[in-house]
Protein backbone atom coordinates (compact mmCIF):
# COMPACT_ATOMS: atom_id res chain seq x y z
CA UNK A 1 0.00 0.00 0.00
CA UNK A 2 2.69 2.50 1.01
CA UNK A 3 4.71 1.58 -2.09
CA UNK A 4 1.69 2.23 -4.31
CA UNK A 5 1.52 -1.35 -5.58
CA UNK A 6 -2.13 -1.89 -4.64
CA UNK A 7 -5.20 0.35 -4.79
CA UNK A 8 -7.08 -0.84 -1.72
CA UNK A 9 -6.61 -3.22 1.20
CA UNK A 10 -8.78 -4.50 4.02
CA UNK A 11 -6.73 -3.66 7.10
CA UNK A 12 -6.85 -3.93 10.85
CA UNK A 13 -7.78 -1.10 13.18
CA UNK A 14 -4.20 -0.22 14.16
CA UNK A 15 -3.03 -0.24 10.56
CA UNK A 16 -5.99 1.94 9.57
CA UNK A 17 -5.07 4.54 12.18
CA UNK A 18 -1.44 4.57 11.04
CA UNK A 19 -2.33 4.84 7.36
CA UNK A 20 -4.88 7.58 8.02
CA UNK A 21 -2.24 9.60 9.92
CA UNK A 22 -0.01 9.30 6.84
CA UNK A 23 -2.68 10.72 4.56
CA UNK A 24 -4.33 7.62 3.17
CA UNK A 25 -8.11 7.60 2.87
CA UNK A 26 -9.87 5.11 5.14
CA UNK A 27 -13.35 3.84 4.34
CA UNK A 28 -15.46 2.21 7.00
CA UNK A 29 -18.45 -0.09 6.73
CA UNK A 30 -20.11 0.21 10.18
CA UNK A 31 -21.00 -2.92 12.13
CA UNK A 32 -19.46 -5.10 9.46
CA UNK A 33 -17.42 -7.51 11.60
CA UNK A 34 -18.79 -9.38 14.61
CA UNK A 35 -16.25 -10.78 17.10
CA UNK A 36 -17.52 -13.76 19.07
CA UNK A 37 -16.34 -16.65 21.20
CA UNK A 38 -18.23 -18.83 18.78
CA UNK A 39 -18.30 -22.04 20.76
CA UNK A 40 -16.86 -25.13 22.36
CA UNK A 41 -16.03 -28.24 20.37
CA UNK A 42 -17.90 -31.54 20.85
CA UNK A 43 -20.32 -30.25 23.49
CA UNK A 44 -22.30 -33.50 23.38
CA UNK A 45 -19.33 -35.43 24.83
CA UNK A 46 -20.25 -36.25 28.47
CA UNK A 47 -16.58 -36.43 29.45
CA UNK A 48 -15.91 -32.75 28.65
CA UNK A 49 -16.40 -30.12 31.40
CA UNK A 50 -18.77 -27.94 29.37
CA UNK A 51 -20.90 -30.83 28.08
CA UNK A 52 -24.60 -30.38 27.36
CA UNK A 53 -25.14 -33.97 28.55
CA UNK A 54 -24.86 -33.09 32.27
CA UNK A 55 -26.25 -30.25 34.44
CA UNK A 56 -22.73 -29.43 35.58
CA UNK A 57 -21.86 -28.45 32.02
CA UNK A 58 -24.14 -25.42 32.22
CA UNK A 59 -22.35 -24.26 35.38
CA UNK A 60 -19.02 -24.53 33.58
CA UNK A 61 -20.20 -22.69 30.46
CA UNK A 62 -21.65 -19.90 32.60
CA UNK A 63 -18.40 -19.68 34.56
CA UNK A 64 -16.37 -19.40 31.35
CA UNK A 65 -18.60 -16.55 30.20
CA UNK A 66 -18.52 -14.67 33.52
CA UNK A 67 -14.72 -14.96 33.66
CA UNK A 68 -14.21 -12.73 30.61
CA UNK A 69 -14.39 -8.92 30.61
CA UNK A 70 -15.83 -8.37 27.12
CA UNK A 71 -16.02 -4.60 27.53
CA UNK A 72 -12.30 -4.44 28.34
CA UNK A 73 -11.48 -6.50 25.24
CA UNK A 74 -13.67 -4.24 23.15
CA UNK A 75 -12.06 -1.08 24.52
CA UNK A 76 -8.43 -2.15 24.78
CA UNK A 77 -7.99 -4.74 22.03
CA UNK A 78 -10.58 -3.61 19.50
CA UNK A 79 -10.08 0.11 20.07
CA UNK A 80 -13.55 0.84 21.41
CA UNK A 81 -14.98 1.39 17.94
CA UNK A 82 -18.36 0.01 16.97
CA UNK A 83 -20.26 -1.34 19.95
CA UNK A 84 -20.00 -4.09 22.53
CA UNK A 85 -22.49 -6.87 21.96
CA UNK A 86 -23.89 -9.88 23.74
CA UNK A 87 -24.45 -11.74 20.50
CA UNK A 88 -23.45 -15.34 20.12
CA UNK A 89 -23.57 -18.03 17.52
CA UNK A 90 -24.92 -17.60 14.99
CA UNK A 91 -26.52 -14.18 15.42
CA UNK A 92 -25.21 -11.28 13.38
CA UNK A 93 -25.71 -7.73 14.50
CA UNK A 94 -27.44 -6.80 11.23
CA UNK A 95 -29.76 -9.80 11.02
CA UNK A 96 -33.48 -9.17 11.27
CA UNK A 97 -33.77 -11.09 14.55
CA UNK A 98 -30.96 -9.19 16.29
CA UNK A 99 -32.10 -7.43 19.47
CA UNK A 100 -29.31 -5.87 21.53
CA UNK A 101 -31.60 -5.21 24.50
CA UNK A 102 -32.75 -8.84 24.57
CA UNK A 103 -29.20 -10.19 24.60
CA UNK A 104 -27.03 -7.87 26.74
CA UNK A 105 -23.34 -8.40 27.35
CA UNK A 106 -22.83 -10.95 30.14
CA UNK A 107 -21.33 -9.18 33.18
CA UNK A 108 -17.73 -9.70 34.21
CA UNK A 109 -17.73 -11.60 37.52
CA UNK A 110 -14.58 -13.71 38.05
CA UNK A 111 -15.43 -14.47 41.70
CA UNK A 112 -18.74 -16.00 40.66
CA UNK A 113 -16.95 -17.87 37.88
CA UNK A 114 -14.59 -19.47 40.40
CA UNK A 115 -17.55 -20.41 42.60
CA UNK A 116 -19.43 -22.03 39.72
CA UNK A 117 -16.37 -24.01 38.63
CA UNK A 118 -16.04 -25.33 42.17
CA UNK A 119 -19.73 -26.28 42.28
CA UNK A 120 -19.31 -28.13 38.99
CA UNK A 121 -16.41 -30.15 40.41
CA UNK A 122 -13.55 -28.17 38.87
CA UNK A 123 -12.15 -26.26 41.83
CA UNK A 124 -8.66 -26.87 40.43
CA UNK A 125 -9.68 -25.88 36.93
CA UNK A 126 -9.04 -27.92 33.80
CA UNK A 127 -7.05 -27.67 30.61
CA UNK A 128 -8.65 -26.12 27.56
CA UNK A 129 -7.19 -25.46 24.11
CA UNK A 130 -7.96 -22.22 22.28
CA UNK A 131 -7.61 -22.55 18.53
CA UNK A 132 -6.12 -19.30 17.22
CA UNK A 133 -6.12 -18.26 13.58
CA UNK A 134 -6.52 -15.12 11.52
CA UNK A 135 -9.84 -14.98 9.72
CA UNK A 136 -11.21 -11.66 8.51
CA UNK A 137 -9.43 -9.58 11.17
CA UNK A 138 -5.77 -9.31 12.21
CA UNK A 139 -6.93 -8.51 15.78
CA UNK A 140 -8.27 -12.01 16.29
CA UNK A 141 -5.07 -13.51 17.81
CA UNK A 142 -4.97 -10.64 20.33
CA UNK A 143 -8.55 -11.46 21.37
CA UNK A 144 -7.46 -15.10 21.74
CA UNK A 145 -4.63 -14.06 24.06
CA UNK A 146 -6.98 -11.92 26.15
CA UNK A 147 -9.45 -14.80 26.44
CA UNK A 148 -6.68 -17.12 27.61
CA UNK A 149 -5.58 -14.61 30.24
CA UNK A 150 -9.06 -14.22 31.69
CA UNK A 151 -9.61 -17.98 31.84
CA UNK A 152 -6.22 -18.53 33.45
CA UNK A 153 -7.14 -15.96 36.13
CA UNK A 154 -10.04 -18.15 37.33
CA UNK A 155 -7.94 -21.30 37.53
CA UNK A 156 -8.18 -22.80 34.07
CA UNK A 157 -5.15 -23.99 32.14
CA UNK A 158 -5.63 -22.59 28.63
CA UNK A 159 -3.27 -23.41 25.79
CA UNK A 160 -3.28 -21.38 22.57
CA UNK A 161 -2.85 -23.47 19.43
CA UNK A 162 -1.89 -21.25 16.48
CA UNK A 163 -2.71 -22.41 12.96
CA UNK A 164 -4.16 -21.14 9.72
CA UNK A 165 -7.91 -21.23 9.20
CA UNK A 166 -7.97 -24.09 6.63
CA UNK A 167 -6.27 -26.33 9.19
CA UNK A 168 -8.75 -25.38 11.90
CA UNK A 169 -11.69 -25.77 9.51
CA UNK A 170 -10.94 -29.47 9.19
CA UNK A 171 -11.13 -29.84 12.97
CA UNK A 172 -14.32 -27.76 13.17
CA UNK A 173 -16.11 -29.68 10.43
CA UNK A 174 -15.05 -33.18 11.42
CA UNK A 175 -15.71 -32.70 15.16
CA UNK A 176 -13.52 -35.73 15.96
CA UNK A 177 -10.69 -33.95 17.72
CA UNK A 178 -9.33 -32.85 20.08
CA UNK A 179 -9.92 -35.37 22.83
CA UNK A 180 -10.04 -32.67 25.52
CA UNK A 181 -11.82 -29.37 26.01
CA UNK A 182 -11.38 -26.81 23.24
CA UNK A 183 -12.86 -23.48 22.18
CA UNK A 184 -12.37 -20.87 19.50
CA UNK A 185 -13.03 -17.23 18.74
CA UNK A 186 -14.34 -16.26 15.34
CA UNK A 187 -14.78 -13.04 13.40
CA UNK A 188 -17.77 -13.18 11.11
CA UNK A 189 -18.94 -10.66 8.58
CA UNK A 190 -22.30 -9.24 9.63
CA UNK A 191 -24.02 -10.68 6.59
CA UNK A 192 -25.68 -13.76 5.20
CA UNK A 193 -23.04 -16.26 6.11
CA UNK A 194 -24.63 -19.50 7.14
CA UNK A 195 -27.91 -20.97 8.17
CA UNK A 196 -29.04 -21.88 11.64
CA UNK A 197 -29.14 -25.52 10.59
CA UNK A 198 -25.53 -25.50 9.47
CA UNK A 199 -24.36 -24.08 12.80
CA UNK A 200 -26.80 -25.49 15.36
CA UNK A 201 -28.53 -28.69 14.25
CA UNK A 202 -27.31 -32.10 15.35
CA UNK A 203 -26.34 -32.85 11.75
CA UNK A 204 -25.15 -29.34 10.87
CA UNK A 205 -21.99 -29.02 8.80
CA UNK A 206 -20.39 -26.59 11.27
CA UNK A 207 -22.41 -27.51 14.36
CA UNK A 208 -20.67 -27.84 17.73
CA UNK A 209 -23.73 -29.33 19.44
CA UNK A 210 -26.33 -32.09 19.38
CA UNK A 211 -29.38 -30.77 21.23
CA UNK A 212 -32.82 -32.31 20.52
CA UNK A 213 -34.63 -29.16 21.73
CA UNK A 214 -32.78 -27.07 19.16
CA UNK A 215 -33.51 -29.57 16.38
CA UNK A 216 -37.24 -29.27 17.17
CA UNK A 217 -37.01 -25.46 17.17
CA UNK A 218 -35.28 -25.55 13.78
CA UNK A 219 -38.14 -27.61 12.36
CA UNK A 220 -40.58 -24.95 13.60
CA UNK A 221 -38.40 -22.22 12.12
CA UNK A 222 -38.63 -23.83 8.69
CA UNK A 223 -42.43 -23.69 8.84
CA UNK A 224 -42.64 -19.91 9.13
CA UNK A 225 -43.95 -17.94 6.13
CA UNK A 226 -43.48 -14.31 7.23
CA UNK A 227 -40.45 -12.34 8.30
CA UNK A 228 -42.11 -11.43 11.61
CA UNK A 229 -42.89 -15.04 12.48
CA UNK A 230 -39.45 -16.13 11.34
CA UNK A 231 -37.74 -13.53 13.54
CA UNK A 232 -39.70 -14.57 16.62
CA UNK A 233 -38.96 -18.28 16.14
CA UNK A 234 -35.31 -17.44 15.51
CA UNK A 235 -35.20 -15.52 18.78
CA UNK A 236 -36.52 -18.58 20.61
CA UNK A 237 -33.47 -20.45 19.36
CA UNK A 238 -31.21 -17.57 20.30
CA UNK A 239 -32.84 -17.40 23.75
CA UNK A 240 -31.85 -21.01 24.37
CA UNK A 241 -28.32 -20.46 23.14
CA UNK A 242 -27.97 -17.34 25.28
CA UNK A 243 -29.51 -18.77 28.45
CA UNK A 244 -27.37 -21.89 28.17
CA UNK A 245 -24.14 -19.95 27.56
CA UNK A 246 -23.24 -21.85 24.41
CA UNK A 247 -21.07 -18.93 23.25
CA UNK A 248 -20.79 -15.17 23.65
CA UNK A 249 -19.97 -11.99 21.75
CA UNK A 250 -17.35 -9.28 22.21
CA UNK A 251 -18.20 -6.44 19.83
CA UNK A 252 -19.29 -5.51 16.36
CA UNK A 253 -16.73 -3.25 14.71
CA UNK A 254 -16.30 -1.55 11.31
CA UNK A 255 -14.52 -3.12 8.40
CA UNK A 256 -11.73 -0.71 7.48
CA UNK A 257 -10.46 -0.34 3.92
CA UNK A 258 -7.46 1.81 3.04
CA UNK A 259 -7.22 3.45 -0.38
CA UNK A 260 -4.02 4.26 -2.26
CA UNK A 261 -3.12 7.95 -2.26
CA UNK A 262 -4.34 9.69 -5.39
CA UNK A 263 -6.97 7.12 -6.29
CA UNK A 264 -10.02 8.95 -7.75
CA UNK A 265 -12.48 7.53 -5.26
CA UNK A 266 -14.43 4.39 -4.66
CA UNK A 267 -17.97 3.68 -3.57
CA UNK A 268 -17.73 1.09 -0.82
CA UNK A 269 -21.30 0.05 -1.61
CA UNK A 270 -23.77 -1.57 0.73
CA UNK A 271 -23.68 -4.99 2.33
CA UNK A 272 -26.75 -7.15 1.86
CA UNK A 273 -27.10 -8.22 5.46
CA UNK A 274 -30.73 -8.19 6.42
CA UNK A 275 -31.73 -11.80 5.95
CA UNK A 276 -30.33 -15.32 6.11
CA UNK A 277 -30.62 -18.22 3.73
CA UNK A 278 -33.78 -19.38 5.49
CA UNK A 279 -35.50 -16.13 4.57
CA UNK A 280 -35.46 -17.17 0.93
CA UNK A 281 -37.85 -19.94 1.93
CA UNK A 282 -39.73 -17.92 4.51
CA UNK A 283 -40.67 -15.20 2.03
CA UNK A 284 -41.25 -17.17 -1.15
CA UNK A 285 -44.71 -17.82 -2.57
CA UNK A 286 -45.40 -21.53 -2.73
CA UNK A 287 -47.82 -23.02 -5.29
Amino acid sequence: MRAGDVDAILCGLEAARSLKADGFEILESPRARDFAMLGYLRTENPDLPYTTAKPSGLLVRKALALAVDRNAIWQQVLGGVGEAMGAFQPMYSRSVEYDAARYPVVPFDPDQAIKLLSEAGYANGFGIDIYSFVGSSPEQPMVDEALAGYWEAVGLKPRILTMDFPAFRQIWVRQKEPDGAAAFNYVGGSRIGSSYRALLSSEGFFSNQKVPEIDAMLDKLDEQTTIEAYAEKAREILDWQYQNYMSFGYATVPATIALRQGIPGWNIGKLYTQFRYEHNCATCTLP
